[in-house]
């Protein structure tokens, strides 16, 4: 009896690992793109927030 429930131990063990380490590799794939999507968008804003600085310069009276 007891070669059943080690047996079957074994195949959920191995069921487990192995799903395991395909989750934690599309995990990774996910993370990484979010993490290239979150660069776009700061660098994006990066460049909003230096043209609006220009534009507030430039309407700024200057002082003589």
């Amino acid at each position: 009896m007891w070669e059943y429930v080690i047996g079957g131990a074994t195949i959920f063990g191995a069921i487990v690992g192995l799903f395991s380490v395909y989750n934690g590799g599309a995990s990774r794939k996910v993370i990484i793109e979010e993490e290239r999507r979150m660069q776009e968008i700061l660098k994006k804003l990066s460049d909003q927030h230096s043209a609006m600085i220009d534009v507030i310069r430039s309407i700024q009276p200057r002082a003589t």
